[in-house]
């Protein structure tokens, strides 16, 4: 398989745009409970407001992590930054680079996960499988892309007997 670093894209999808929406998200809540707190004359609706503004540093936090991701997709292999993968001891961890070659991909299919790392997630994500059963889960919400499993299951069928 070639892996030339040099070869040109097919595609490359960023989380530029969806991480933007996210943070102004956020913050719109943060400035939600912080006019609470200004506002309210009740000390326990206080409290619960700042604690909730605070909760929200935990999602923006995990956000941040994925400003500079992206997926390039060339004709040899799918690279993916700061990826999620599942340990054989089943613990969560995170791989900074992967490049798959289309050869070594077994399947890519939606996943819908509940998923307890720093905080609670609800999300649906894309799971590329290996053949050698190692996935890797891509969060597609963070992508600036709409139906990133079917798009990147169309490259895996274009691309994987070259």
């Amino acid at each position: 398989m070639n892996r030339n670093p040099h070869e040109r894209p097919a595609a490359v999808y960023r989380t530029t745009v969806s991480i933007l929406l996210y943070m102004v998200l956020y913050l719109a809540i943060i400035a939600l409970f912080t006019s609470i707190i200004v506002l309210s004359d009740n000390l326990a609706a206080k409290l619960v407001s700042a604690a909730l503004a605070l909760v929200m540093i935990l999602p923006i936090v995990h956000t941040l992590r994925h400003t500079k991701d992206r997926i390039v997709v060339t004709s040899s292999h799918l690279s993916l930054t700061n990826i999620t993968t599942r340990s054989k001891q089943g613990e969560w961890k995170t791989v900074q680079k992967a490049i798959l070659p289309w050869g070594d991909i077994k399947d890519i299919s939606p996943n819908y996960d509940i998923k307890l790392t720093n905080h609670l997630t609800i999300q649906k994500q894309v799971t590329v499988t290996l053949r050698s059963g190692t996935q890797y889960f891509i969060d597609s919400d963070l992508y600036d892309v709409l139906f990133l499993e079917h798009k990147l299951k169309s490259h895996w069928r274009r691309f994987r007997n070259h």
